[in-house]
């Protein structure tokens, strides 16, 4: 059993991203050769007479409420500088952002850029279908450049599952609730869960914050994709009394809504 401390039962403010588990990249491809492979002064994207500009926007790695853009930007005539992108996801998101994430094989194919002229650009939108596209947008070096385009299809968010098993008082105030949650689209990592004790969101006089982390062999028979390690056995403090425990299963999606897994009665 794990003893928590009183701190927010849920996620707040930005998080960073990290690629969830089930996302599929979509790769553009340059003629014949994988866009991953470069060749100094070739293909769609290269420099001109005219202009310096140079990048690839190589894939869109696609997640439940979210796009990643992946590729590479410079600018030749300031090869020591960031150049900044701009993206759109159809009409759903925009934006900018530097490509300086390193990209050893960009170094390889152009010595005097360096390393760091990557980009890895997560963008939250709802599910639907997007033309997701970049240019690189450097108004000192002449016109925007097209990075390329790809369509992508964003899938719908299907929501957490789980249930509240017990909620019981052990003594001294404390109270054991257990139950299991995890989310379908990232079915393998530990999902967290809100603890609310004394009614549910918006009326506990406190709440706690846990992970769905322990094993639950029984989940993993009924949901053989997710495993068995989305179990929680946590023991929280509360007061004298008999009031409800509410426990909620977070959402791993950054704007899907919490599940209700259960109120129990309890008296500490």
């Amino acid at each position: 059993m794990k003893n928590l401390n009183v701190r927010s039962a849920f996620n707040s403010g930005p998080r960073p991203h990290k690629r969830r588990a089930g996302a599929v990249p979509v790769v553009a491809l340059l003629g014949a050769a994988a866009a991953f492979v470069l060749v100094p002064q070739s293909g769609a994207t290269a420099a001109t007479a005219t202009s310096p500009l140079i990048g690839h926007l190589d894939s869109v790695t696609v997640a439940t409420g979210e796009v990643v853009l992946h590729g590479w930007a410079a600018d030749l005539s300031t090869p020591h500088i960031a150049t900044h992108i701009r993206y759109t996801v159809g009409t759903a998101a925009s934006g900018t952002s530097l490509a300086q994430d390193s990209r050893p094989d960009v170094g390889l194919a152009y010595p005097s850029l360096g390393t760091l002229h990557g980009f890895n650009v997560p963008v939250y939108v709802p599910p639907g279908s997007y033309p997701v596209c970049a240019t690189i947008n450097e108004p000192s070096a002449g016109p925007a450049k097209s990075l390329g385009c790809l369509q992508v299809t964003v899938p719908a968010d299907h929501g957490p599952l789980g249930h509240l098993d017990t909620a019981r008082s052990v003594g001294g105030s404390r109270i054991e609730v257990t139950g299991w949650t995890f989310d379908p689209d990232a079915p393998t990592t530990a999902s967290t869960i809100g603890i609310y004790v004394g009614g549910p969101f918006g009326s506990a006089f406190v709440a706690y914050a846990a992970q769905a982390d322990q094993p639950r062999p029984d989940v993993a028979s009924v949901f053989p994709s997710a495993g068995p390690l989305h179990g929680f056995d946590v023991t929280v403090a509360g007061r004298p009394g008999t009031y409800p425990v509410c426990v909620y299963g977070n959402n791993n999606y950054i704007y899907g809504a919490p599940l209700l897994l259960g109120c129990l009665t309890v008296t500490g």
